[in-house]
C-alpha cells in the first residue's frame, strides 16, 4: 500500500493515526510494523483512513509547492525543506517549505512559506521573510538555514510569558527556523490573526 509514497507523508500520516485513532505505530523506511492493536476493530479502521490520507496528502504537497512556486518566482525554493504537520490542531495536514532570497539591497533573506488547512474557506499561502545575518532580531545568524517542526506550550522559554493568540494542542505543532549559532526562531498559529506568529528568546 504504501511503497511508492513519500517517506515524510507516511511519517505524517503514521503519527496522525496514532494520535486521532490511538494506535501506535513505528515507521522504518517505507515498512509499517505496529504492535497487537491492529488486531482490533478501531485498528482496522485506523489504517483503512490512512490508506485514502495518503495520495490526498501527496496531491495537497505538489499543489502547494507548485502555487509556492508560482507566487514567488523570485525565491529558489528547497522542495526537500517541506514540512508536513498539522499547525492549527484541526486534524488535517498543514504545509510549509523554506526558500531564499534577495532584499533590495541583495542581502540574503530566508522564506519560509506556509498553507493552512481552512475547511469552507479560501486558503491563502503566508510568506514570512526573515534576515540572515548577526545582531537581528528578525534573522537567523548563518546558513544554511534549516526548518523543522516542534512540540511547543504556548509560552515564551525566556520569559515565560505566555503567546498571543496561541492554544494548546497536543495535536498542533510549530516550526523551527534555525542557522548559525544564535537562539532559533519559533513559529506557531495565532488564532486570533489566523496566521502565524513568531518569538525568538
Amino acid at each position: 500500500m504504501c511503497g511508492g509514497m513519500h517517506k515524510k507523508y507516511i511519517n505524517a500520516a503514521c503519527r496522525f493515526v496514532a494520535i486521532y485513532f490511538g494506535v501506535p505505530i513505528r515507521v522504518i523506511g517505507y515498512h509499517m510494523p505496529v504492535q497487537t492493536l491492529l488486531k482490533t476493530a478501531v485498528a482496522m479502521t485506523a489504517l483503512l483512513c490512512l490508506a485514502l490520507f495518503l495520495p490526498q496528502a501527496e496531491a495537497a504537497s505538489s499543489a502547494f509547492i507548485t502555487q509556492v512556486k508560482a507566487q514567488r518566482p523570485d525565491v529558489k525554493w528547497d522542495a526537500d525543506s517541506q514540512i508536513v504537520e498539522d499547525f492549527n490542531g484541526d486534524g488535517k495536514l498543514d504545509f510549509a517549505l523554506l526558500g531564499y532570497g534577495k532584499d533590495n539591497v541583495s542581502k540574503d533573506l530566508a522564506v519560509v512559506a506556509v498553507w493552512l488547512e481552512k475547511p469552507g474557506k479560501k486558503t491563502d499561502i503566508q510568506y514570512l521573510v526573515f534576515g540572515i545575518e548577526a545582531g537581528r532580531q528578525d534573522a537567523v545568524c548563518a546558513m544554511p538555514v534549516k526548518l523543522s517542526s516542534e512540540k511547543f506550550d504556548c509560552t515564551n522559554s525566556d520569559s515565560n510569558q505566555r503567546l498571543p493568540g496561541c492554544r494548546k494542542s497536543k495535536h498542533a505543532r510549530g516550526l523551527n527556523l534555525r542557522g548559525g549559532d544564535c537562539d532559533a526562531i519559533h513559529l506557531y498559529l495565532n488564532h486570533i490573526s489566523q496566521e502565524m506568529s513568531w518569538w525568538r528568546n
